[in-house]
């Protein structure tokens, strides 16, 4: 066996914490508190130096939707190291913590209470909708679409968009304090838990449904002590 060696370098230009790594076309950015950030090897260009919330890549409209503290949506186009803002979304003045977009091209922005549905015709937003969940809660809500289907998670419970109602509808629940990401068409889902919390056994009777879109990781075992995911610095 053969020991290999890594050391971490310090991207230079970024002050501030990193939330989001994403690949953008090709391009690695870097978004947080210190802004959105574009990174060449161990250097970073700034695209925008406003606290960043989300940070979302639309697929058919090519363009970077940017969600900051001040409660805009900024949003960029271009490739590479040249970008240009569109200011698509300038009128929107909402807290944004994540963003989505489902086949027909619609956005889902997802705010505490709803999530706003932006309708796009040929790059032109035709209408908005404001889109309650069934149980609005001060937890942290994610959303994405899978094909014509949108879900949209918090508390503990998934929920359907039915599109004949214009509403959200109950699909599932996992019981449970989580903390919940969307990535690659699938929920991921970490628990915080102790030995006492973790004696509990779950049944789900939806478990073959599910899989197809919930991913758990699942916190070992540990003797009165709280554990956290890997990559969680928050306590």
């Amino acid at each position: 066996m053969k020991a290999l060696q890594y050391k971490y370098v310090r991207v230079q230009g970024i002050n501030g914490k990193v939330t989001h790594l994403v690949d953008v076309q090709g391009q690695l950015m870097a978004a947080g508190l210190g802004g959105v950030f574009i990174i060449n090897e161990l250097s970073a260009t700034p695209l925008t130096s406003e606290p960043v919330r989300s940070i979302f890549l639309s697929p058919s409209l090519k363009q970077l939707f940017v969600s900051t503290y001040n409660e805009e949506i900024k949003s960029y186009k271009g490739n590479g190291a040249t970008w240009q803002e569109t200011h698509m979304l300038d009128s929107l003045q909402e807290y944004v913590s994540y963003m989505f977009e489902d086949k027909l091209q619609n956005l889902g922005c997802v705010v505490v209470s709803v999530v706003i549905k932006i309708e796009m015709i040929d790059n032109e937003i035709t209408n908005t909708a404001h889109i309650p969940y069934l149980k609005p809660s001060i937890d942290e809500t994610v959303g994405l679409a899978k094909g014509s289907d949108v879900y949209v998670v918090n508390a503990g419970e998934f929920q359907m968009y039915d599109h004949a109602n214009d509403k959200f509808v109950k699909y599932d629940s996992l019981p449970g304090t989580r903390k919940y990401f969307a990535s690659a068409g699938a929920f991921l889902v970490s628990r915080w838990t102790s030995l006492e919390n973790h004696r509990r056994t779950y049944h789900e009777s939806h478990a073959a449904r599910m899989a197809r879109l919930v991913y758990r990781h699942q916190v070992p075992h540990a003797s009165r002590r709280w554990q956290r995911p890997l990559g969680d610095h928050s306590r």
